[in-house]
């Protein structure tokens, strides 16, 4: 595995792992990210999950070739 491949990896899974984060936080310890409005989260999910599907599609084609 190359260096891009394990930067690809560790890219998407930090998005991932940060909107599972906010996740719980925000449903589960009500701490203070759970005070941005509702809205805000929706968009701070749906960039972070656009990053990793980015990153995911791009790793995919590119252990294709």
């Amino acid at each position: 595995m190359s260096l891009d491949d394990f930067q690809l990896y560790f890219s998407s899974g930090f998005c991932l792992l940060l909107a599972i984060g906010i996740l719980v936080d925000k449903f589960f310890f009500k701490s203070r990210i759970a005070n941005l409005s509702y809205k805000s989260m929706k968009y701070l999910i749906a960039i972070l999950a656009v990053i990793f599907i980015i990153s995911y599609v791009y790793l995919r084609l590119n252990l294709v070739h």
